[in-house]
């Protein structure tokens, strides 16, 4: 339950020992290189901004490969892939191919080539199909290509015109020595042959020419519009056996692949070197590197750079005040998974507390709470391990569903206390004393969540307290937060516990008197001071808001519950013969896997907001910045290390 110290570094060694250096700290995971700071220093800042962008642009390439191939893949299909992590390679076999990188990188240029390829068949392709499209209404004409030429005493013409303009058009060449023949028509063009006399030759341009006459244009400068079409046909029949040749090239390229996606992890990984290089002050023999480390891998960082560069000066010191260091967080293994929940909402101030391990227990409570079916809790809390046990998740999905497990676990918690097992009540005698059956008695449940709200909200005050109390200020945390407090379990007595009314007015009262006087004492004017003291009271309106959110607690779970018992009145009305036995079991089926997948996600949702809206409001201190180490970030194989911390 802390934010872990961080440390500000300062690395001075050889240019002749960078690269090795950087692998050493990439390979730790625990230093964040940022920019020098010293404006005098900037004029040295490292400016290989090309070589970064030659390996971005290989690393490109890989990816685009490795995309490409990944669809010829031989690999099981199944629902359970979406759950497994990435695959794992051991550093021998990563050196393996760093050594044999060329031949790896021929698989690209192979790869592209046949993709250059394939580009230029569906050129063909494309082109071949408007052709034979082209070539439709001219079938049935019968002269080749090469014979519609000019003779001693003819011309002949071959082309479209409207065919709303052909029986004009028959009409002029009545009186001509010439023929004309329709061998076609195309949409509202007819498809006409013409051969006239020399004489005539000029008369029948201009008829033509009065008719939109458009001259055709053959693909083929031999052969009949027939010949011509069995010609791109077989062009077709070529392509596509090109095509396949292609696709076959690729599949056996993908075997490759293992290499290629490892290929990849270690040219990311020159990339993040080079650039953080781009942050580094240096000259032709030297380097100068800023970051932050965690304070407790001080020791060890110091000892491993030491190893590969001894004659290195590495110093360490504490934030300056001006200062932001980065944030990361460090908390036990039940409350680890839910920091992913804070750092949505925002990360704390790095100077300030972390909540995760006092939201998580409340997070696991109330989703519990909304699902209320120990039913579905049980199914949770038992597959959901199995699956990161066999399935080996990646570290991201697994966080999330270890919160997931532990909602399972307390939805097992509140589902037997309301007596909900997939709907249905099993009422049993030896937990009679402490069961809340919703729907008899719905008062109990209202007011056992909002108990629960309460004491939520008075866990964010006691925090509000403490670390004004951590800092110094003890009576900052009596004005801000005890006179709240006392107000407040002043006004809940006054309500709740008839017998001591009078103690809890008097209780509220001086809780309202406090903070009338102390919550302006910051302000310079009596007059602010006073006003300050109002409006901090006028506050106590937000405070039954905040109350009256967690209704949500009774609602959801009330609504879990009746959705289940609906479904099962249902399946009990089908299910009265064998047929009716098979619809009514597939009912229930779908109704309970619907109704446990969208509570469960409205249960998340709202858990995330009570702790956001509700908790952080009365304590958290937020505006840190993520801490991000150069690091080794697999995408497709875990190489070493990166196995072990996956």
């Amino acid at each position: 339950m802390a934010i872990v110290e961080m440390k500000r570094l300062s690395l001075l060694a050889l240019r002749a020992d960078r690269d090795r250096l950087l692998r050493t700290m990439q390979r730790m995971g625990c230093v964040e290189i940022t920019e020098i700071q010293d404006e005098t220093l900037k004029a040295y800042l490292n400016s290989g901004r090309g070589q970064a962008e030659n390996v971005d642009e290989k690393l490109a390439r890989i990816k685009w490969a490795v995309s490409l191939l990944s669809r010829y893949e031989v690999k099981k299909k199944s629902l359970l892939n979406m759950f497994a992590g990435i695959p794992e390679a051991t550093e021998e076999e990563a050196q393996a191919v760093a050594a044999d990188a060329a031949a790896v990188m021929r698989t690209v240029e192979a790869c592209e080539a046949c993709e250059r390829r394939e580009g230029e068949l569906r050129a063909r392709e494309t082109r071949a199909g408007v052709q034979i499209a082209q070539l439709r209404p001219w079938l049935a004409f019968d002269i080749p290509a090469e014979k519609l030429t000019p003779t001693r005493d003819t011309v002949q013409f071959a082309g479209t015109v409207s065919a709303t303009r052909m029986e004009a058009l028959e009409g002029a060449f009545a009186p001509l020595a010439a023929r004309l023949q329709v061998v076609g028509t195309n949409g509202d063009e007819a498809c006409v042959w013409v051969i006239a006399h020399r004489d005539d030759a000029k008369a029948a341009q201009e008829a033509l020419a009065a008719a939109d006459f458009s001259a055709a244009q053959f693909p083929c400068a031999e052969g009949t519009p027939a010949q011509q079409r069995e010609a791109l046909e077989n062009e077709l029949k070529k392509i596509a056996d090109e095509k396949k040749a292609a696709e076959d090239e690729l599949r056996a390229l993908a075997a490759d692949l293992p290499r290629l996606r490892i290929l990849y992890e270690l040219t990311a990984q020159e990339r993040d070197r080079q650039t953080a290089a781009l942050r580094f002050a240096q000259t032709e023999t030297a380097f100068l590197m800023e970051g932050w480390a965690p304070a407790g891998k001080a020791e060890k960082l110091e000892k491993k750079l030491k190893e590969v560069s001894p004659e290195c000066e590495i110093e360490f010191r504490d934030p300056r005040d001006e200062e932001q260091p980065p944030v990361l967080l460090h908390n036990n293994k039940f409350a680890a998974p839910y920091e992913s929940i804070v750092a949505g909402y925002s990360l704390p101030d790095p100077r300030g507390f972390d909540p995760t391990a006092i939201m998580a227990p409340f997070f696991a409570c109330f989703f519990g709470m909304m699902v209320s079916d120990a039913g579905y809790g049980m199914v949770m809390a038992i597959m959901i391990p199995l699956i990161i046990h066999f399935l080996h998740p990646p570290k991201s999905m697994r966080n999330m569903m270890y919160v997931l497990t532990a909602g399972g676990v307390f939805t097992v918690i509140w589902g037997t206390i309301y007596d909900t097992w997939f709907g249905a009540n099993l009422n049993p005698k030896f937990l009679q004393p402490i069961l809340i059956n919703a729907l008899e008695d719905p008062m109990k449940m209202m007011f056992v969540c909002i108990g629960m709200g309460v004491i939520h909200l008075f866990t964010g005050v006691g925090v509000a307290a403490y670390m004004n109390i951590k800092r110094g200020k003890p009576w900052s945390a009596l004005f801000d937060q005890g006179f709240w407090i006392l107000m407040l379990v002043g006004i809940g007595l006054m309500l709740a516990v008839p017998s001591v009314a009078t103690a809890g007015k008097f209780m509220a009262l001086g809780g309202a008197v406090g903070i009338l006087l102390t919550a302006g004492r910051e302000k310079p004017t009596v007059l602010g001071k006073i006003m300050g003291g109002f409006g901090a009271l006028y506050g106590v309106s937000s405070w039954l808001g905040d109350i009256l959110s967690y209704m949500r607690l009774f609602g959801m779970g009330l609504a879990t519950g009746v959705i289940g018992m609906v479904a099962n009145m249902l399946a009990g009305l089908i299910m009265t013969n064998p047929i009716g036995d098979v619809f009514g079991v597939i009912l229930l089926v779908a109704v309970h896997a619907f109704n446990a997948f969208i509570n469960v996600l409205g249960a998340y949702v709202h858990s995330c907001r009570l702790a956001y809206i509700e908790f952080f409001s009365k304590f958290y201190e937020d505006g840190g910045v993520e801490f991000k180490p150069l690091t080794r970030t697999p995408r497709y194989v875990a190489i070493g290390t990166e196995a072990e911390n996956e």
